[in-house]
Protein backbone atom coordinates (compact mmCIF):
# COMPACT_ATOMS: atom_id res chain seq x y z
CA UNK A 1 0.00 0.00 0.00
CA UNK A 2 1.35 3.63 -1.07
CA UNK A 3 1.17 6.83 1.28
CA UNK A 4 0.20 4.91 4.64
CA UNK A 5 2.86 7.31 6.55
CA UNK A 6 0.94 10.14 5.36
CA UNK A 7 -1.83 9.58 7.44
CA UNK A 8 -2.17 13.56 8.38
CA UNK A 9 -3.13 14.32 4.74
CA UNK A 10 -4.14 11.43 3.01
CA UNK A 11 -7.30 9.64 4.08
CA UNK A 12 -7.46 6.88 6.91
CA UNK A 13 -7.18 3.97 6.14
CA UNK A 14 -9.78 1.18 6.26
CA UNK A 15 -9.92 -2.15 4.38
CA UNK A 16 -11.80 -5.63 4.45
CA UNK A 17 -10.09 -8.34 4.75
CA UNK A 18 -11.90 -11.71 4.67
CA UNK A 19 -15.25 -11.34 7.13
CA UNK A 20 -13.46 -8.37 9.09
CA UNK A 21 -13.90 -4.80 8.62
CA UNK A 22 -10.79 -2.75 10.01
CA UNK A 23 -10.92 0.84 10.58
CA UNK A 24 -7.26 2.60 11.12
CA UNK A 25 -6.93 6.09 12.27
CA UNK A 26 -3.68 8.24 13.33
CA UNK A 27 -4.17 11.00 16.08
CA UNK A 28 -1.75 13.16 17.87
CA UNK A 29 -4.20 14.30 19.41
CA UNK A 30 -6.89 12.40 21.45
CA UNK A 31 -10.72 13.49 19.79
CA UNK A 32 -13.27 12.01 22.40
CA UNK A 33 -15.55 12.11 19.56
CA UNK A 34 -13.89 9.28 17.93
CA UNK A 35 -16.57 6.86 18.89
CA UNK A 36 -18.93 8.84 16.94
CA UNK A 37 -17.50 9.27 13.58
CA UNK A 38 -16.39 5.65 13.59
CA UNK A 39 -20.33 4.54 14.07
CA UNK A 40 -21.22 7.09 10.96
CA UNK A 41 -18.56 5.62 9.27
CA UNK A 42 -19.36 2.27 9.98
CA UNK A 43 -22.87 2.68 8.92
CA UNK A 44 -21.44 4.31 5.75
CA UNK A 45 -19.71 1.31 4.84
CA UNK A 46 -22.49 -1.05 5.82
CA UNK A 47 -25.07 0.81 4.10
CA UNK A 48 -22.33 0.56 0.68
CA UNK A 49 -21.45 -3.28 1.43
CA UNK A 50 -25.47 -4.26 1.26
CA UNK A 51 -25.96 -2.18 -1.77
CA UNK A 52 -22.62 -3.64 -3.59
CA UNK A 53 -23.35 -7.17 -2.54
CA UNK A 54 -27.08 -6.78 -3.42
CA UNK A 55 -28.47 -8.02 -0.15
CA UNK A 56 -32.20 -7.12 0.56
CA UNK A 57 -32.64 -5.27 3.66
CA UNK A 58 -36.36 -6.84 3.84
CA UNK A 59 -35.48 -10.23 3.47
CA UNK A 60 -35.97 -12.58 6.61
CA UNK A 61 -32.33 -14.11 6.05
CA UNK A 62 -30.15 -12.62 8.11
CA UNK A 63 -27.18 -10.40 6.19
CA UNK A 64 -23.71 -11.73 7.08
CA UNK A 65 -21.79 -8.55 8.03
CA UNK A 66 -18.06 -7.95 8.28
CA UNK A 67 -16.84 -7.91 11.91
CA UNK A 68 -15.80 -4.24 12.46
CA UNK A 69 -12.57 -3.38 14.54
CA UNK A 70 -11.49 0.77 14.99
CA UNK A 71 -7.77 1.02 15.84
CA UNK A 72 -6.37 4.24 16.51
CA UNK A 73 -2.91 5.11 16.43
CA UNK A 74 -2.03 8.03 19.64
CA UNK A 75 1.71 9.48 19.11
CA UNK A 76 0.79 13.29 20.86
CA UNK A 77 3.06 14.52 23.32
CA UNK A 78 0.17 13.80 26.27
CA UNK A 79 0.82 10.78 29.14
CA UNK A 80 -1.38 8.25 27.42
CA UNK A 81 -1.47 4.45 28.24
CA UNK A 82 -0.48 1.90 26.05
CA UNK A 83 -3.82 0.82 24.95
CA UNK A 84 -7.23 2.53 26.36
CA UNK A 85 -11.06 1.82 24.79
CA UNK A 86 -13.50 4.68 24.51
CA UNK A 87 -17.00 4.04 24.17
CA UNK A 88 -19.73 6.03 22.07
CA UNK A 89 -22.06 5.32 25.02
CA UNK A 90 -19.44 7.74 27.13
CA UNK A 91 -21.45 10.57 25.14
CA UNK A 92 -24.72 9.18 26.33
CA UNK A 93 -26.50 11.78 29.20
CA UNK A 94 -25.08 10.40 32.79
CA UNK A 95 -28.53 9.90 34.00
CA UNK A 96 -29.54 7.12 31.49
CA UNK A 97 -26.24 4.96 32.01
CA UNK A 98 -27.84 2.24 33.46
CA UNK A 99 -30.76 2.13 30.34
CA UNK A 100 -30.18 -0.35 27.72
CA UNK A 101 -28.37 1.68 25.07
CA UNK A 102 -29.57 0.67 21.32
CA UNK A 103 -26.17 1.53 20.08
CA UNK A 104 -22.78 1.51 21.09
CA UNK A 105 -18.99 2.00 19.23
CA UNK A 106 -15.63 0.46 20.39
CA UNK A 107 -12.42 2.64 19.95
CA UNK A 108 -9.09 0.46 20.65
CA UNK A 109 -6.78 3.58 21.20
CA UNK A 110 -2.90 2.03 21.05
CA UNK A 111 0.00 4.74 22.15
CA UNK A 112 2.60 4.23 19.64
CA UNK A 113 5.40 6.61 21.49
CA UNK A 114 8.36 5.15 21.56
CA UNK A 115 8.67 2.80 24.52
CA UNK A 116 4.99 2.25 24.46
CA UNK A 117 3.34 -0.88 23.43
CA UNK A 118 6.28 -2.97 23.04
CA UNK A 119 4.44 -6.60 21.86
CA UNK A 120 2.62 -4.34 19.08
CA UNK A 121 6.27 -3.10 18.01
CA UNK A 122 8.20 -6.06 18.03
CA UNK A 123 5.46 -7.13 15.57
CA UNK A 124 5.28 -4.50 13.52
CA UNK A 125 9.15 -3.22 12.26
CA UNK A 126 7.39 -0.16 10.36
CA UNK A 127 5.44 1.06 13.20
CA UNK A 128 8.42 0.82 15.41
CA UNK A 129 11.03 2.83 12.84
CA UNK A 130 7.77 5.43 12.64
CA UNK A 131 7.72 5.89 16.39
CA UNK A 132 11.85 5.72 16.87
CA UNK A 133 11.60 8.74 14.07
CA UNK A 134 8.98 10.67 16.10
CA UNK A 135 10.74 10.82 19.18
CA UNK A 136 13.99 11.62 17.20
CA UNK A 137 12.26 14.66 16.13
CA UNK A 138 10.96 15.11 19.62
CA UNK A 139 14.67 14.83 21.11
CA UNK A 140 16.08 17.30 18.57
CA UNK A 141 13.55 19.97 19.20
CA UNK A 142 14.02 19.60 22.97
CA UNK A 143 17.98 20.50 22.28
CA UNK A 144 16.70 23.79 20.62
CA UNK A 145 16.45 23.36 17.07
CA UNK A 146 13.87 24.36 14.88
CA UNK A 147 10.98 22.69 13.68
CA UNK A 148 12.53 22.14 10.35
CA UNK A 149 16.03 21.37 10.69
CA UNK A 150 14.83 19.21 13.97
CA UNK A 151 13.16 17.23 11.03
CA UNK A 152 16.10 17.45 8.88
CA UNK A 153 18.42 15.45 11.75
CA UNK A 154 16.00 13.26 12.35
CA UNK A 155 15.74 12.16 8.59
CA UNK A 156 19.45 11.66 8.31
CA UNK A 157 19.59 10.27 12.06
CA UNK A 158 17.36 7.71 10.98
CA UNK A 159 19.09 6.63 7.63
CA UNK A 160 22.14 5.86 9.29
CA UNK A 161 20.91 3.77 11.27
CA UNK A 162 18.20 2.28 8.77
CA UNK A 163 15.07 3.63 10.00
CA UNK A 164 12.11 3.77 7.03
CA UNK A 165 14.91 3.77 4.28
CA UNK A 166 12.76 3.27 1.71
CA UNK A 167 10.40 6.11 2.67
CA UNK A 168 12.72 8.75 3.73
CA UNK A 169 15.13 7.95 0.34
CA UNK A 170 12.37 8.24 -1.85
CA UNK A 171 9.90 10.68 -0.58
CA UNK A 172 12.30 12.77 2.09
CA UNK A 173 10.50 16.11 0.77
CA UNK A 174 7.00 14.64 1.37
CA UNK A 175 8.02 13.59 5.08
CA UNK A 176 9.47 16.90 5.50
CA UNK A 177 6.17 18.71 4.23
CA UNK A 178 3.53 16.57 6.14
CA UNK A 179 5.73 16.63 9.31
CA UNK A 180 5.40 20.84 9.19
CA UNK A 181 1.85 20.76 8.11
CA UNK A 182 1.17 18.21 10.97
CA UNK A 183 3.06 20.15 13.73
CA UNK A 184 1.78 23.84 12.40
CA UNK A 185 -1.74 22.77 12.88
CA UNK A 186 -1.45 21.56 16.44
CA UNK A 187 0.08 25.08 17.22
CA UNK A 188 -2.60 26.69 15.66
CA UNK A 189 -5.08 24.28 17.79
CA UNK A 190 -2.91 25.38 20.80
CA UNK A 191 -3.33 29.06 19.49
CA UNK A 192 -7.15 28.74 19.65
CA UNK A 193 -7.49 27.16 22.70
CA UNK A 194 -5.35 29.97 24.66
CA UNK A 195 -7.17 32.68 22.86
CA UNK A 196 -11.04 30.83 23.51
CA UNK A 197 -9.81 30.81 26.73
CA UNK A 198 -8.57 34.24 27.47
CA UNK A 199 -12.13 35.08 26.19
Amino acid sequence: MEDVLFLGIKNDLSFIVGMSLNMYEHQSSKNLNMPLRGLIYFSQVYQEYVRRNGYNLYAESRIPLPFPTYIVFYNGEKDMPDEEEMLLSDAFPEEMKDQFAALECRVRLLNINFGHNKELMEKCQRLREYAQFISMIRENLAQGHNMQDAIHMAMEQGLKKGLLIDVLSRCGTEVVAMLLEEYDMEEVKACWKKEAAEE
